[in-house]
């Protein structure tokens, strides 16, 4: 069932995300393609004695303009498109269809959760191709194909070489953005929880629960550091490993905002 629910999930949103996609690559294409020569500096000096080369600048800086927007807006909405989803689907009325299918609670916000991460992390691989876009119709891989060679053999040997503390890095990024958005769903569920103002109580949940991690960080923080100095001073070296402590506690966080934000669905929701 998880499948299907995540299936309804990307196709309702899938139409969203995928056409800013589209035009996210496209503008770099474009981008690309008029800025040929300006990027290189090949044709810096003709900009201005040539009415067409001034032309094809002025349409390179607006594409550039709508590129750039269209990245922040790309941004904003993925952000509240995560939100709105879990607020619309779980908290208000279509929450009475969705509580009736026959699946558990937990279900629902895992799908919930794997499509906002799943967003998120899509979202960063279109940058990603889009910059490289860039520099394919922009001319400047070709300009730097003695270079090019050299680059790619350093990011054989990056791969090649990974090891824990690379691992490491992108599991700290990961499990900060799962425990970041479900720390959002939590925030909603006590505040759906309200018979009225249930938007004033999220944010005021959200505020609570935040200042609570900070102390909670803080107190281990200082543990950890005294732990650390002791450590140090007996002779004795932590092996490296994947995990860390920021890891562990976002695992720890993760799973306790999913608990939460389940067990406020089941027992304290009040659909409006």
């Amino acid at each position: 069932m998880l499948g299907k629910l995540l299936k309804y999930e990307f196709k309702s949103t899938g139409r969203m995300f995928g056409a800013i996609y589209i035009i996210i690559l496209v503008l770099s294409v474009v981008m690309g393609i008029l800025g040929r020569g300006y990027m290189t500096g090949k044709s810096a000096g003709a900009v201005m004695g040539n009415s067409l080369e001034q032309a094809r600048m002025a349409a390179f800086t607006f594409i550039f303009i709508a590129y750039i927007v269209m990245i922040f807006a790309m941004a904003i909405v993925t952000f509240v498109l995560i939100l709105e989803r879990f607020y619309h689907n779980l908290l208000k009325g279509e929450g009475y269809l969705m509580h009736t299918l026959p699946v558990p609670t937990w279900m629902l916000v895992a799908s919930k959760t794997i499509s906002a991460v799943v967003w998120n992390v899509l979202g960063l691989a279109v940058i990603v191709v889009s910059l490289i876009l860039i520099l394919l119709t922009g001319g400047i891989m070709q300009e730097a194909m003695p270079q090019l060679s050299t680059f790619m053999n350093s990011v054989r040997d990056f791969f090649a070489s990974l090891d824990m503390g690379t691992v490491r890095f992108f599991l700290e990024l990961l499990t900060s953005l799962v425990s970041g958005i479900l720390l959002l769903y939590t925030a909603m569920a006590i505040g759906g929880s309200a018979k009225q103002h249930k938007k004033t109580f999220s944010i005021l949940a959200f505020i609570v629960i935040v200042i609570a991690i900070t102390i909670i960080q803080t107190g281990l923080g200082s543990i950890w550091g005294i732990s650390m100095v002791m450590s140090d001073a007996s002779g004795n070296v932590m092996a490296g490993g994947a995990l860390s402590w920021d890891i562990i506690l976002n695992i720890i966080y993760s799973a306790v905002f999913f608990g939460l934000t389940t067990l406020f669905l089941q027992k304290r929701l009040n659909l409006e």
